[in-house]
């Protein structure tokens, strides 16, 4: 019972970080259609400053989705380590 609680607890950690994926790609597909579209337009300041803006989002996001998924891999780690250990006492 212990070890189907600990794959539902991995399963639940790994469905939010493949959520949050999909959240930046869709986030990078519309900004870069934003940028495309001004580009059409032969508004080249503003579509630069938009790109730029757009890598800065794009950079800031993604640390912060790697540092959320560490915090997810260590919770995950640390909690199979408290069920271990909570088996080897029983």
């Amino acid at each position: 019972m212990v070890k189907i609680r600990g794959f539902f607890y991995f399963m639940e950690i790994y469905e939010k970080i493949l959520e949050l994926a999909k959240y930046l790609y869709d986030l990078i597909l519309l900004w870069r259609g934003a940028i495309s579209g001004l580009k059409n337009t032969h508004n080249q300041k503003e579509a630069n400053l938009l790109n730029s803006l757009f890598r800065f989002i794009c950079v800031s996001l993604s640390i912060l989705f790697f540092v959320y998924s560490l915090e997810m891999i260590l919770d995950m780690t640390v909690s199979f380590y408290n069920l271990g250990y909570e088996l080897g006492r029983r």
